[in-house]
């Protein structure tokens, strides 16, 4: 069972790794790397939300090979990793047994996010220090903010370049939404039932970024999740 995993914001898919060795032998991991970052570090950024969508499935679709598999996303990940349901749908390829989303609201709420990426560097950090990840020393230092503000900012208006549109067939596989208690709460993620015909839900302790303090958790939830699905016949 491959288990693809489309990373945040200004995260480079290696973020896998760091929480992937508790996954059980059954489960293979394949981190999914953007444009701009890790070992694709020298490539240009998207120009917009439906470039990276492609780009995306283009690497899915030398990877999936013939097993069955899983779909994860962590925050602009989880909207990523929706979109790419629907361009697999669309193509006429075998679809997920499972999709995990994390750490966001539904992609239907996307439109709330303002231009922050045209904001001065100064704001636009201050704003992404909200969401934890990075300190307040760090946003400071000349080498980070050279490496990751441009980043950054890409990725943010990959997020404000996104338009949802409703389709009027939900995800036929089941779906597992996770989420931080200190960063949303069931108000702000229950929605994601309206867009699949089976959701559970999970809320870890921690903020936006809780996957790093709850390694551990997090993976037990797939691999519970995952065990339970195959004694149960779903996949």
């Amino acid at each position: 069972m491959k288990l693809f995993y489309i990373p945040h914001a200004g995260g480079s898919a290696t973020s896998m790794y760091k929480w992937s060795n508790g996954l059980e032998p059954s489960i293979e991991p394949v981190p999914i790397e953007l444009a701009g970052r890790g070992l694709r570090y020298s490539e240009k950024s998207y120009s917009g939300f439906k470039e990276a969508l492609e780009d995306i499935f283009e690497i899915f679709k030398a990877k999936i090979g013939s097993d069955d598999y899983i779909l994860a996303g962590h925050s602009m990940g989880s909207t990523l990793a929706y979109e790419l349901y629907y361009k697999i749908v669309s193509n006429g390829l075998k679809e997920p047994v499972h999709i995990f989303f994390s750490g966001s609201k539904p992609p239907r709420t996307r439109h709330e996010y303002e231009k922050i990426h045209m904001c001065d560097d100064d704001v636009f950090l201050k704003e992404v220090v909200k969401f934890g990840g990075f300190s307040d020393e760090m946003i400071h230092i000349k080498k980070f903010r050279k490496l990751f503000i441009p980043l950054l900012k890409a990725d943010y208006y990959l997020l404000e370049d996104y338009e949802f549109i409703a389709r009027k067939d939900k995800i036929k596989c089941s779906i597992s939404v996770m989420y931080g208690r200190d960063d949303l709460s069931f108000e702000e993620v229950k929605g994601w039932e309206d867009l699949a015909s089976s959701c559970s839900y999970e809320a870890f302790e921690g903020g936006h970024f809780y996957i790093e303090k709850n390694a551990g958790k997090f993976t037990s939830y797939i691999n519970r999740t995952v065990r339970e699905a195959l004694n149960n016949g779903t996949i």
